[in-house]
C-alpha cells in the first residue's frame, strides 16, 4: 500500500443520535486518481487558510489593526525596522529568501504571521507572539517544531511541505483547530490526544506504516484525517485499529 490511503471520519446518518459520541469511518484505498487528491486537499487546506485570514480580519473593527504584505520583496533577512507596530494584526512575508524569524518580539499583537515559501531551518522565532491564531509557515526547510509552548490561542498551524521527521511539541496548543503536516518526513503518529479541539489533521505525503497508535493519540474531536500518499502496508490490521477508535 505504498500510496497509504485517505480516511474521513464522521458521524454517520441516525447511529450519532443513537450511541452519541461513536463514529464511523470511510476508507479511501489509493486509486489512480489519489495524485490530483492529494492536491485537491492541499490547494484547499491553502483556500482555507486565506480564507481564515480573511475571516478574521472582517472580524477586526475598522481602524483596529491592519495588514503588512510584504510577500515577493527578495527579503533575505527580518531586520530591527520591521513594521510591527501595535496596530498590525497580520503580517505576511510569503516568497521570499528569509531564513530566520527574528526581530518578531515587539510584534506581540499578531494575530496571523504567514511566512510561506521561504528558507527558513527554524520557527523559534514565533515563540513571544502569543496572540497568534493563524501560524502559516509551509514549504521551508523547517526540521523540527519548536516555540509552540505559550502559544495558547493558535488555532491553525500549516507545515506543509518541510522537513519535518516527528510530530512533537504540538500537544501544548490545546486551541488548534487546524494541523496541516503534509508533505515531510514523518514516519509515525505522534501524541496530539491533548488537541481537544482539532478537527482537521492533514498528514499525506509521509512516510507513516502503521496506525497502531492512532487510537490512544488522535483527539476524539478530529473530524477529517487525511493520510494519502504514505507507506501503509496492511490495511486490515490498520483497519482494526481505526474501528478500534
Amino acid at each position: 500500500m505504498g500510496d497509504g490511503v485517505y480516511i474521513i471520519r464522521q458521524p454517520i446518518g441516525p447511529s450519532a443520535a443513537v450511541h452519541p459520541g461513536s463514529y464511523s469511518f470511510r476508507l479511501f484505498p489509493p486509486t489512480p486518481s489519489s495524485t490530483k487528491r492529494r492536491r485537491t486537499v492541499a490547494w484547499c487546506s491553502y483556500q482555507a487558510a486565506s480564507m481564515a485570514v480573511a475571516r478574521a480580519d472582517s472580524a477586526l473593527p475598522l481602524g483596529e489593526g491592519s495588514v503588512v504584505n510584504w510577500s515577493g520583496q527578495g527579503l533575505q533577512k527580518l531586520g530591527p525596522n520591521l513594521p510591527c507596530e501595535t496596530d498590525i494584526h497580520t503580517l505576511i512575508l510569503d516568497k521570499n529568501q528569509i531564513i530566520k524569524l527574528e526581530n518578531l518580539e515587539k510584534c506581540k499583537q499578531l494575530i496571523q504571521l504567514s511566512v510561506a515559501n521561504n528558507r527558513l531551518v527554524r520557527m523559534m522565532g514565533v515563540a513571544r507572539l502569543t496572540q497568534l491564531c493563524v501560524l502559516n509557515l509551509p514549504h521551508n526547510s523547517i526540521g523540527y517544531v519548536e516555540g509552540l509552548k505559550e502559544l495558547v490561542h493558535l488555532e491553525w498551524l500549516n507545515l506543509a511541505g518541510n522537513n519535518l521527521k516527528a510530530m512533537e511539541q504540538i500537544n501544548s496548543c490545546t486551541a488548534l483547530q487546524h494541523l496541516d503536516l503534509s508533505d515531510n518526513n514523518i514516519h509515525q503518529i505522534g501524541d496530539l490526544s491533548k488537541l481537544i479541539s482539532l478537527k482537521t489533521l492533514l498528514l499525506h505525503g509521509n512516510i507513516i506504516t502503521s496506525l497502531r497508535m492512532a487510537p490512544a493519540y488522535l483527539p476524539r474531536s478530529l473530524a477529517i484525517l487525511s493520510l494519502a500518499e504514505n507507506e501503509i502496508r496492511d490495511l486490515n490490521e490498520n483497519k482494526r485499529e481505526i474501528d478500534a477508535f
